[in-house]
């Protein structure tokens, strides 16, 4: 009985050993977000919307929505396609833009650009056979977007 057991505990640490040591190999975590974050003037949601709607637009980013999300305060482009021959060099972007009340009676306005590779080896120009991977996410184009939202909020 004893034997018996000795050899299900052994067979149990294999398994489990096996298992961590492969699960390293195919498993890779996802990148954290980064947030670009900036101060401004208040000024209305609707300002703020049509600003950020045009700095979406200017930047390449199709808009999806009509106004941010009243519950998160956050808007979501489309994504941004820019396909390559070549496994892993093809990639999609997409901006969010969010707000929340900063100190002092401020403004503050937070960017991100997500960004995911294209990793399908066959056929890495058709978007319908694409295999997305996350990427860490695009800190120079959430830069420029913000650059962009608050040079045109500090002309008004």
């Amino acid at each position: 009985m004893k034997q018996l057991q000795a050899l299900l505990a052994s067979c149990v640490l294999v398994a489990l050993s096996l298992t961590t040591s492969c699960s390293s190999v195919w498993w890779k975590p996802a990148p954290g977000a980064t947030w670009v974050t900036q101060e401004t003037g208040m000024v209305s949601e609707r300002v703020l919307w049509v600003v950020c709607e045009n700095a979406m637009v200017k930047q390449g980013f199709p808009v999806l929505a009509q106004e941010f999300d009243p519950k998160t305060r956050e808007a979501h482009s489309g994504w941004s396609v820019d396909l390559h021959p070549f496994k892993g060099e093809g990639f999609r972007e997409r901006a969010v833009i969010g707000y929340e009340l900063g100190s002092s009676g401020k403004l503050r306005i937070r960017t991100r650009v997500q960004r995911e590779v294209n990793q399908n080896l066959a056929k890495p120009l058709d978007p319908s056979l694409a295999n997305w991977d996350r990427e860490a996410d695009n800190e120079g184009r959430a830069q420029v977007l913000m650059q962009t939202i608050i040079s045109t909020l500090a002309t008004r």
